[in-house]
């Protein structure tokens, strides 16, 4: 994940002072620009607007993310095992609530809880909690994988 501030300022557009706390995912920029002149999104636009978090509605969004194999990566690039990332394979990602899932192609499914945990060094993956957890997001990445137009549907069948 990046962690990028967005400020969005149109006097008379955008409720001043507003501050959107939680992650959000940028594939939903285009539409909420679109959203925010008074043009509908089209349906190819990835997920909601955020026009009910800039009006303050504590909704959430799924952060989505999926990256393939990067064959491009320096040798500075390559972390040491198991730390994920995409120079050793494939992965999807989602941030549901205070969860963070990573499922990767060679390291498996990986849970952090994101608020506690931002640097993602203690995989809740098999705790008590974490398998509680678990299943209930694992439902939520495959049913946003299932809708993705460029997603494959899982990454070697899981």
């Amino acid at each position: 994940m990046i962690h990028v501030p967005l400020i969005v300022w149109w006097a008379g557009h955008v409720p001043p002072g507003g501050h959107i706390l939680q992650p959000i995912t940028n594939a939903v920029i285009p539409a909420t620009l679109l959203d925010l002149i008074g043009k509908t999104p089209p349906d190819s636009f990835r997920g909601p607007t955020l026009a009910a978090l800039l009006k303050g509605d504590p909704g959430t969004l799924p952060v989505f993310s999926q990256l393939s194999v990067s064959p491009y990566a320096a040798k500075k690039d390559h972390p040491p095992d198991p730390v994920p990332t995409a120079t050793s394979g494939p992965m999807f990602s989602i941030v549901s609530g205070n969860w963070q899932l990573i499922q990767h192609a060679k390291y498996g499914n990986q849970l952090y809880d994101w608020t506690r945990d931002p640097g993602e060094t203690d995989n809740q993956a098999n705790t008590v909690v974490g398998k509680a957890q678990l299943l209930p997001i694992l439902s939520e990445l495959q049913g946003v994988i299932r809708h993705s137009t460029t997603s494959p549907k899982s990454l070697s069948g899981r």
